[in-house]
């Protein structure tokens, strides 16, 4: 009584290590605005969904190439979001044409 349950699981199928993430509250990325994003360490994928009407929505799977397993998230000052990897500190960019 009073417990929630979780909006996503994952199975140690999914991954071995997920680390959770951040909402992307930035303006540089309109398009992922509202998004949580969360990664494993251990497969490397990096994930997302929308929160809406108390549930998990239009999950997804992004490529981000070879930037290492990612171990943790942060946001700057002005809700531009990082994700932090063994090769180094990446921020979340909108994709060039």
């Amino acid at each position: 009584a009073g417990l929630v349950r979780p909006a996503v699981a994952a199975d140690h199928s999914a991954g071995w290590s997920v680390t959770g993430g951040e909402v992307y509250r930035g303006s540089r990325s309109p398009a992922i605005h509202g998004r949580y994003f969360h990664s494993d360490s251990g497969r490397g994928w990096l994930r997302s969904f929308q929160f809406e009407s108390g549930g998990a929505l239009d999950h997804q799977e992004w490529d981000v190439g070879a930037i290492g397993s990612v171990v943790s998230f942060g946001i700057d000052g002005t809700g531009e979001l990082y994700a932090l990897s063994r090769a180094g500190v990446y921020r979340f960019e909108p994709a060039t044409p």
